[in-house]
């Protein structure tokens, strides 16, 4: 757990800049932002087919689950908060549908910014 306001859920090993930024984002929408990912490790983010390079090895990625007008306030306004890295699953059961954000310019070797969709 950690002392982040809004976010008890998010693993501890976060980065402090990025949470900042998550803090801001949820403070500006004024609606909670579930998050189902945040920091992993290399076993678990094997596990649930990350991939090798990802942000959330870094602590630098949380993926939020929201859907229909909630998803699209968090794609319209993550921008303007710093995040480069933005993925959009929103097709499926509703409880499988998110979005990824992360703050990774030039990391990694993954292109930034970039918007994504998952197959």
């Amino acid at each position: 757990m950690s002392d982040w306001p809004y976010f008890s859920e998010v693993d501890k090993r976060m980065d402090g800049d990025f949470m900042d930024k998550l803090i801001a984002l949820r403070q500006d929408l004024g609606f909670a932002l579930p998050v189902n990912s945040s920091f992993r490790d290399p076993e678990h983010n094997k596990r649930v087919g990350g991939a090798d390079n990802s942000p959330h090895l870094l602590g630098r990625a949380v993926d939020i689950a929201v859907s229909g007008e909630r998803a699209f306030k968090v794609v319209q306004a993550a921008p303007r908060f710093g995040f480069v890295g933005i993925g959009v699953k929103q097709h499926g059961p509703y409880e499988k549908r998110f979005i990824h954000l992360d703050d990774c310019e030039n990391v990694n070797g993954l292109p930034r910014p970039w918007v994504w969709t998952y197959a």
